[in-house]
């Protein structure tokens, strides 16, 4: 009877562990998808699509075959999009280097151009005076009007180098900005609008390297996992994108907010500890909701619990101690019981 209770046992826990690892399986392919790096939009509205629906198929799988069905068509989709990206972004190389090489050229030009305009302006100045001579001028009566012609196709290069210059220095400037657009896109988290961790990463190594002190005030959706389960990723990337934009607002304009993990945020203060725990009484109060969200055509309101937490930062604090502490912290939250409302 005990074998029999202890064998039962562990066919519940074998069950249970299942179900989680292919939970786990189908937030990774779905995460995978939303934070996905923008290249052009219709590629990778396409991608996310695709993962969308893979994240389904997984996780209504009903067998062992169907599973590792998924996984080659998971490793596909990813293969396919990481080769894409990398084309992308060498052409995009390729551009700003010939930008630059024909840039190059052009100041090249435009410096020998400098000493060939010297030059021919001397020749013209003794070409004038020749003209004006009395003699010259009844022995060549057509030399004014040539050293006129001259004079205007010298007017007409000069204009026309001139626009070149203006033409490039526009198509450069466009160029900057695209690439500004697009490393500021690669840096954001595509559904809740604020920075990814890639880029919340970038702003704290900055921080670091200033020698400053700051804090990083974690907050914990906790409840995100469930809303998604009732409501569906729609609802939950609703609710995400409003609460991305309210916790940008309640952080202030100084603040780098980000995203961190599937539920989890980072918002990095200028402030010592003690002064940053006062920013996470602001969010208690201003962020768990309503949330107002579309399904359906009906209107619903999302409410989201949290859990927050604060880790300091001193000047000159080692990156990867830092990390190993928001670990830790992130750890110690999810044993917490979140605040009462």
């Amino acid at each position: 009877m005990i074998s029999l209770k202890q064998s039962v046992s562990e066919l519940d826990r074998l069950e249970s562990l299942q179900r989680a690892s292919m939970e786990c399986y189908r937030v990774a392919v779905d995460a995978t998808g939303r934070n996905a790096v923008e290249i052009d939009p219709a590629t990778t509205r396409e991608f996310r699509e695709e993962l969308r629906a893979l994240a389904g198929e997984v996780g209504g799988a009903g067998s062992a075959d169907e599973l590792r069905r998924s996984r080659v068509t998971f490793l596909a989709a990813l293969e396919d999009y990481s080769g894409k990206a990398g084309r992308y972004v060498s052409a995009l190389r390729e551009k700003v280097s010939a930008t630059t090489r024909a840039l190059a050229q052009v100041v090249e030009s435009i410096r020998r151009g400098s000493e060939d305009e010297r030059r021919m302006q001397l020749g013209l100045g003794q070409l004038h005076a020749i003209a004006q001579d009395p003699d010259i001028a009844r022995i060549c009566p057509e030399l004014n009007r040539a050293v006129a012609t001259v004079e205007e196709s010298f007017s007409q290069i000069k204009k026309h180098n001139q626009l070149v210059v203006t033409q490039l220095r526009g198509e450069i400037d466009s160029l900057h900005e695209a690439l500004d657009s697009a490393r500021e896109e690669a840096a954001r988290d595509p559904v809740s609008g604020v920075l990814n961790r890639n880029g919340l990463l970038s702003r704290i190594r900055e921080e670091i390297n200033r020698g400053r002190l700051f804090s990083l005030v974690f907050v914990w959706a906790s409840n995100l996992e469930y809303v998604h389960r009732r409501y569906g990723a729609e609802v939950r990337d609703q609710a995400l994108a409003r609460f991305g934009r309210r916790l940008v607002e309640v952080a202030g304009p100084d603040a780098g907010v980000g995203r961190w993990g599937e539920d989890r945020f980072a918002v990095l203060v200028s402030r010592p500890k003690p002064e940053a725990m006062w920013l996470t009484e602001s969010f208690n109060q201003e962020l768990p909701g309503p949330y107002a969200v579309e399904q359906g055509g009906r209107r619903r309101e999302i409410s989201i619990r949290l859990k927050t937490g604060v880790i300091e930062a001193p000047p000159g604090a080692a990156e990867s101690k830092l990390l190993l502490g928001a670990d830790k912290l992130l750890l110690a939250l999810e044993t917490v019981e979140a605040p009462s409302r």
